[in-house]
């Protein structure tokens, strides 16, 4: 952004001086003061990421930072400023352009100081104060420098003057139609009000929900965050070795998921590995689809402490969860969407997709099966009469069934050992996923190659 700007800047230093009859004032500290903006920009870039669950040294670094950068920029408006005063000002239309610069730059650099302090940054996240800040600073600032650049260099480019009249309508026209538009947006940002972006409506709820609309839970909670990403330290340490009955709540789609876990902080922990964001369940999708940070999370329940708590009591605090989410929903809402509880992979059928599959409804019922369906199921399937007796099965198959991992050195090509796949991992220290991505790609691993089928890579190497 910093870098985007400074062209404009040199533009407007150009445009003041000349229409002002007077040279630049406080040149020296115009140069440096654009040097240190160059300098600075590159360091300041986390003031834009404050939302993602930075620690607390970060924040106070880029929110120092970013307060610092104000200072030459600030520099820079006074000597503008000071090139104008008192000198034989012209108003033509680059030179309209560049005093609207200066004033919108100036509102949405003011709106920056704010933003840049992470506590109301995190706040402002996501609203319309937020939207208006970056348009004053760029489709405003970069935007009016550009055309008064145009303006002012234009007819000695082409040879040709442009008629000033409609130039002034043109100025006049974007100046209030922009501050029109954009204005109004601090003082929504400021009631709270998000970006559209973000409005969603629950059908099942008839609610509204957003990064700054109060959650709505199933039961009141023990605890909760309304950002899961941010909150997940202070979230994770506070349900430590106790079992409980916790509720995500997706703040884009208003989908509500409720789960249990013998230790908290182990299960919610879970949540943010790889392996497990992979299933095909509907939290774990929704994870991956949307980002913690789109996810409010709360504990409903710490049902007692982990090593004293069975699990049967466990699951069956989840069900009683399960049938008040369900009791709040209108019938024809409840689909086929929640985990039974205490399983991973089945899910509840409502009483009306029962009933309506029982007996003769079921689409199966008094339906003959043919002689050659009964033939299969009675077959005796042991030692010669298996139809896979005496096929030779080939290495990857093989590797596949056994789930073993060979290494091989990649520079001689020598083999390393075989492993199951904990073996390989516990062998040589590293992750789960790290071990999957190198047998999938090909990618090698502290000069070792993975792979599920037995090769002899000494030719290869030696070829090489």
């Amino acid at each position: 952004v910093y870098l985007m700007i400074l062209p404009g800047f040199g533009i407007i230093s150009h445009v003041v001086s000349t229409f002002s009859g007077k040279p630049v004032f406080g040149y020296l500290g115009m140069v440096y003061a654009l040097a240190s903006i160059g300098i600075l920009g590159f360091i300041v870039w986390s003031h834009h990421m404050y939302a993602v669950g930075l620690d607390v040294d970060t924040r106070a670094y880029f929110t120092a930072a970013s307060m610092i950068i104000a200072v030459p920029t600030g520099i820079k408006v006074f000597s503008w400023l000071g090139t104008s005063y008192g000198g034989s000002v012209r108003l033509t239309a680059p030179m309209l352009f560049a005093l609207g610069f200066i004033g919108l730059f100036t509102i949405g650099g003011l709106t920056g100081v704010i933003l840049a302090n992470a506590s109301l940054d995190v706040t402002f996240h996501d609203t319309y104060y937020v939207v208006a800040h970056f348009h004053y600073v760029l489709s405003m600032g970069a935007v009016f420098s550009i055309y008064a650049g145009l303006y002012y260099w234009l007819p000695k480019i082409v040879g040709r003057t442009y008629n000033e009249d409609l130039a002034c309508a043109h100025f006049w026209a974007l100046f209030i139609g922009v501050n029109t538009t954009f204005m109004p947006q601090h003082f929504l940002g400021l009631q709270g009000d998000i970006n559209p972006e973000t409005f969603i409506f629950s059908v099942g709820t008839l609610s509204y929900y957003g990064p700054l609309r109060q959650p709505l839970w199933v039961s009141p909670p023990i605890v909760s965050f309304s950002n899961a990403e941010v909150s997940r330290v202070e979230f994770i340490n506070s349900i430590r070795n106790v079992a409980v009955v916790y509720q995500w709540l997706n703040l884009i789609t208003g989908r509500t998921y409720i789960g249990s876990g013998q230790n908290g902080a182990t299960r919610l922990n879970s949540y943010w590995s790889q392996s497990i964001l992979n299933n095909s369940r509907p939290l774990e999708r929704s994870l991956l689809k949307y980002g913690h940070g789109a996810f409010a999370v709360a504990i409903l329940e710490i049902v007692g402490p982990s090593n004293l708590t069975l699990r049967a009591t466990t699951l069956g605090r989840e069900q009683y969860f399960l049938d008040l989410l369900f009791s709040n929903v209108p019938a024809q809402l409840v689909l086929n969407l929640s985990p039974t509880a205490g399983t991973t992979t089945n899910y509840r059928h409502t009483d009306a997709f029962k009933k309506a599959r029982t007996g003769a409804l079921n689409p199966l019922s008094g339906r003959p099966k043919s002689p050659e369906f009964i033939a299969i199921q009675t077959i005796d399937k042991q030692g010669k009469n298996n139809p896979q007796w005496g096929v030779v099965k080939t290495a990857e198959t093989r590797a596949k069934l056994t789930k073993l991992v060979y290494v091989y050195d990649c520079f001689s090509g020598a083999v390393l050992g075989q492993y199951s796949t904990v073996g390989c991992k516990t062998t040589y220290h590293m992750g789960y996923d790290t071990l999957m991505r190198c047998i999938k790609t090909g990618e090698t691993y502290n000069g070792k190659i993975f792979t599920r089928i037995k090769r002899d890579l000494r030719k290869h190497a030696q070829l090489g």
